[in-house]
């Protein structure tokens, strides 16, 4: 388990915790029987409780804890950094408005 320190309120993210990695697919079954997917994009602790948030295929987020992740179907991980780099116009993008917000 790696920690990298960001400025969210809980002071700790992970890149991966309790077997979860940040980009890992999943693939599910909704309550009338269509396949869905979603990917884990944060993964943190709350009271020492494992959390991750996902991000639906719509584009709805919510946060789980990681344990409910457990019945779905593993696909594979999304390698965020070869979409940066693949994007890195656009990741400028998002960089430069993250420094005008803050101004």
């Amino acid at each position: 388990m790696s920690d990298m320190l960001t400025n969210n309120p809980n002071w700790l993210t992970y890149k991966e915790l309790a077997g979860i990695k940040l980009g890992d697919l999943y693939e599910y079954q909704n309550r009338i029987g269509q396949t869905c997917h979603y990917v884990v994009s944060f993964l943190h602790k709350r009271m020492e409780t494992p959390i991750a948030t996902i991000v639906y295929a719509d584009g709805y987020s919510e946060s789980l804890g990681a344990e409910c992740l457990n019945s779905d179907k593993r696909i594979g991980n999304i390698d965020w950094w070869t979409i940066h780099d693949k994007y890195i116009d656009e990741a400028n993008r998002y960089i430069g408005a993250e420094e005008w917000i803050k101004e």
